[in-house]
């Protein structure tokens, strides 16, 4: 199964469990930026323990082995970071709800590699570029039990066909309305109540500011924030 093949029974479960969901691709030039350089390492670190037969080198020569403990990312749960989302996503609601932030924000989308377990290739992972998001037919809810049971019938699929993947979260984009004194503090405390909360060491990752001659705590406009590559394990 090529990636897009495995990103269409995704497709195909989501419809089947009748869930207002569609899944809008997103396009290569759209996932450009530093913003991504979190999940591009989070990849190369998850390609890395599929590589157990040496085949795949992702990391450089000489890397200390200590580093290990800190860039471990969950690589054998495929859309674990799919049910991990959407708990976020419902977090960020309400704790803005709740204390009336200045702020609204965006899912970001996943990326996705495959590896075949009977591809004979000298370079069996593939990634599936640009990615996808996953958006909601108006305002629809969706409950995350639903997400779980396509979620199982996603995983086992792809052990039925003798695939890996993995599904990576891009983060959320976070927008402050114009003209509030909100401070950028404010975003890593949210980072950190995710993390208090739902136990996923989401962090700050990048940020704007309308003017960066003139940048001070509230002055910044847009941030995102992500999972951490110091994701697992958590000891």
């Amino acid at each position: 199964m090529t990636p897009t093949e495995v990103k269409e029974s995704l497709k195909t479960f989501i419809a089947e469990a009748c869930l207002p969901i569609d899944i809008v691709d997103i396009l290569p030039s759209e996932d450009l930026g530093a913003r991504h350089s979190t999940t591009e390492a989070r990849i190369k670190d998850v390609i890395t323990q599929w590589n157990k037969d040496g085949k795949i080198h992702v990391l450089l020569p000489g890397l200390p082995e200590i580093m290990e403990f800190y860039t471990k990312t969950d690589a054998s749960s495929a859309a674990k970071e799919l049910l991990e989302a959407a708990a976020v996503e419902a977090l960020l609601e309400a704790v803005i709800a709740e204390q009336v932030l200045p702020i609204r924000f965006t899912d970001c989308g996943f990326r996705l590699i495959t590896l075949s377990e009977d591809d004979t290739t000298g370079y069996p992972v593939k990634i599936l570029h640009g990615g996808f998001r996953l958006e909601k037919k108006g305002n629809a809810e969706v409950e995350l039990s639903q997400l779980e049971g396509v979620a199982n019938r996603f995983e086992a699929s792809l052990k039925a066909n003798r695939m890996k993947a993995k599904m990576f979260h891009l983060g959320f984009q976070l927008e402050k309305a114009a003209e509030t004194e909100m401070p950028l503090s404010q975003v890593k405390k949210l980072a950190k109540q995710i993390d208090i909360t739902l136990g996923i060491n989401y962090v700050l990752n990048t940020y704007e500011y309308a003017n960066r001659d003139d940048a001070s705590e509230t002055s910044w406009t847009s941030a995102s924030i992500c999972v951490s590559p110091w994701r697992f394990p958590r000891r």
